[in-house]
């Protein structure tokens, strides 16, 4: 039988791994700028930019997940990645 706190324990849960990770590709997005900055490259790659976001957006067709909220969320990372990098 489900119950109303079994289910917001697993989405609990669930929330705690997807900050773990963001965590860890924040932590890579800083080493990354760390080499481009020891490299003289800018920050910003619109052209990388675009390929994580379209490779996000292709893996909803299996999800079923809404293209647009999983491209305004890959953004939002980026953005605060980029933010992080500097």
């Amino acid at each position: 039988m489900l119950t109303l706190n079994h289910e917001r324990k697993k989405i609990d849960s669930i929330d705690k791994r997807i900050l773990s990770l963001l965590s860890k590709r924040i932590s890579i997005g800083k080493k990354i700028g760390a080499i481009k900055k020891s490299k003289g490259l800018r920050i910003t790659d619109r052209e990388r930019e675009r390929d994580v976001i379209d490779h996000a957006k292709r893996m909803t067709r299996d999800t079923g997940l809404d293209e647009k909220f999983v491209e305004n969320l890959f953004k939002d990372i980026i953005k605060y990645t980029k933010s992080k990098q500097k």
